[in-house]
């Protein structure tokens, strides 16, 4: 039995969604983190990840020990993949109505800000 993935949607370009969104994206970033917070040493799932961007704002303010991006669109989670080096991020492919992880398996879960 398979299960039908929870969106038809479609990424063309990750530069692309950072010229038209990403900026917007980038800019929320910072207020949602003061309002979320972060503690030291937090797994993290960043669930719609897109192109990396919470991930990069929590690189430069955070001492977080993990953090996994998830993303839809495979075209997004290469970008963030390519732009973000830091060992302690991840990026795949997933569908955020279908995680297949266990309870409790993060400190903090972060939607799309």
């Amino acid at each position: 039995m398979s299960i039908a993935a929870s969106s038809n949607f479609v990424a063309a370009d990750g530069d692309g969604y950072e010229l038209q969104m990403g900026r917007w994206s980038r800019r929320l970033c910072e207020p949602f983190l003061d309002f979320a917070g972060t503690e030291p040493g937090d797994s993290i799932l960043d669930v719609g990840c897109g192109t990396g961007c919470l991930a990069d704002a929590l690189i430069g303010r955070s001492r977080f020990g993990h953090l996994r991006g998830v993303d839809f669109s495979p075209v997004y989670v290469d970008h963030a993949a390519k732009h973000t080096h830091d060992p302690r991020v991840t990026f795949e492919v997933g569908d955020a109505c279908a995680l297949t992880l266990p309870d409790r398996s993060f400190d903090r879960v972060f939607p799309i800000p």
